[in-house]
């Protein structure tokens, strides 16, 4: 049975990476609410960070969860490191 090497393993766990950061479609404004909640703020900073009411970030984060199939906050930066789907 055909086996892969290394290299090409890690070239095709790399592209698939990349190809499932690229389906998941957020706005600009969900990315910037993703990044807060990844450095661990609490819906009530973000709203003062972002000059919107927390009602608003609630319905940014419920839409990011929805988005990225996650359950919570945890999970949502867990997927956002693993998928990279943030620039560094």
């Amino acid at each position: 049975m055909p086996t892969l090497d290394s290299q090409a393993v890690q070239a095709l766990t790399k592209a698939a990476a990349e190809s499932e950061a690229t389906e998941i479609e957020l706005t600009a404004r969900e990315r910037s609410v993703l990044a807060l909640i990844v450095d661990g703020k609490t819906n009530k900073d973000i709203a003062a960070t972002l000059h919107i009411s927390p009602t608003t970030v609630r319905d940014h984060v419920s839409q990011i969860l929805a988005k990225l199939n996650a359950s919570n906050r945890t999970e949502a930066a867990m997927l956002t490191t693993e998928k990279r789907l943030l620039p560094q």
